[in-house]
């Protein structure tokens, strides 16, 4: 029955929902259940009214869906893990893909003199039409994007600019995120 497979503090909102009976297809819910060992598990629910051989009954389908909880816990452990080095870093960090910029960190919003995470669009705007040898800025990041692309990483010095064109030089280290 419920009451052996339903936790004791939930057994009272599960009979309510069978009570309830909402006609038709219902939206799945996330109940916890205890297996015959007493273990604890997810599963996802969905009942439906049936009339089966003239009787009126409920179809009650669940879905073991612990793993599944399992894996999104550890994903949203790692994402707060990634935020925690990535936002609160002292050093100005920058992801990018072959369209541009896609997020920064707080760092790099204030060493570039920006407000808003917005306005980082693309590396030529942060950085002088010409680097320090002269090679066109454009040209240069391109070099240096394919050898990080290459070998997985690439460390160089770069000039930049801030928005207020305030030209200042940077220790660049570049890393290849392959998904």
């Amino acid at each position: 029955s419920i009451a052996d497979i339903g936790l004791e503090e939930d057994v009272p909102g599960l009979l309510s929902d069978v009570d309830r009976r909402d006609h038709g297809l219902q939206s799945a819910e996330v109940r916890r259940h205890r297996r015959k060992d007493g273990t604890i598990i997810d599963v996802e629910i969905v009942c439906n009214d049936l009339d089966f051989q003239g009787v009126e009954a409920v179809f009650v389908a669940a879905h073991d869906i612990t793993e599944r909880e399992r894996y999104k816990q550890m994903l949203q452990e790692s994402e707060n893990k990634y935020r925690v080095l990535f936002e609160d870093s002292p050093d100005a960090y920058w992801l990018m893909d072959e369209t541009g910029f896609l997020d920064c960190n707080l760092a790099a919003m204030e060493m570039f003199g920006f407000s808003d995470r917005a306005e980082f669009k693309n590396p030529a705007d942060i950085s002088p039409p010409y680097q320090a040898d002269g090679t066109p800025s454009s040209i240069a990041a391109d070099q240096k994007i394919a050898a990080a692309i290459r070998t997985g990483k690439e460390s160089f010095e770069w000039l930049h600019w801030r928005k207020n064109g305030e030209v200042f030089p940077a220790e660049i280290g570049l890393a290849t995120l392959r998904l």
